[in-house]
């Protein structure tokens, strides 16, 4: 049901939340989706996560994907890959990376950003966020298992990122859905797009 919801998305000018709790294959699951989409000639999609995770996504995707072409985007060096992107399919990154490198990154067309443990962005007022903003890419696809850890502006950061200016701005936004009588019309403008 995740991978057809995934897909379904893609149809779509929108993109969403993928909010599975920890354990239910939200990596695999978009793992399938990448399987999917590089069947035929596609610009990369970068894939961003806290820097733990990029051996592991790396791993996952050897694992399962090995017939999709993977560039770790780490170290002291890192700049000089920016060359070879298109040359692959798949660009692991961490949320550092983009935060440091954000003005070499901005301008490289990426067909998807995946965005894991999405909550490192829930501040929208944080210089990651703003570094992941301005990354550009056709669709984006963000992974968590807690979309709405402490308050709706969590919900507001991270749909920000997935559908740009979904909720127009963040003061109304928040004035507005922080009324319990309008939660339900908050549940309802997010149900499309947050699958969990």
């Amino acid at each position: 049901d995740g991978l057809q919801w995934l897909m379904s998305l893609t149809d779509t000018d929108m993109s969403g939340i993928l909010a599975d709790d920890m354990g239910l294959g939200k990596t695999i699951q978009s793992i399938m989706l990448l399987k999917n989409m590089y069947q035929k000639k596609q610009p990369p999609t970068i894939i961003i996560m806290p820097k733990t995770l990029l051996f592991n996504w790396e791993k996952e995707l050897q694992t399962f994907a090995p017939e999709l072409k993977i560039l770790r985007y780490d170290g002291p060096k890192r700049n000089l890959l920016i060359p070879e992107f298109n040359d692959y399919q798949i660009i692991l990154c961490s949320y550092t990376s983009v935060r440091i490198d954000f003005k070499k990154l901005k301008d490289i067309q990426f067909k998807l950003m995946i965005l894991d443990e999405a909550q490192y962005v829930k501040n929208h007022t944080t210089n990651t966020f703003k570094a992941i903003k301005k990354i550009t890419s056709e669709k984006q696809l963000l992974l968590t298992g807690t979309p709405l850890e402490n308050s709706i502006s969590d919900l507001w950061s991270l749909m920000d990122i997935a559908n740009d200016n979904y909720f127009g701005a963040y003061k109304p936004f928040e004035e507005f859905y922080s009324d319990p009588v309008n939660q339900p019309l908050l549940k309802a403008a997010i149900q499309p797009f947050m699958l969990r």
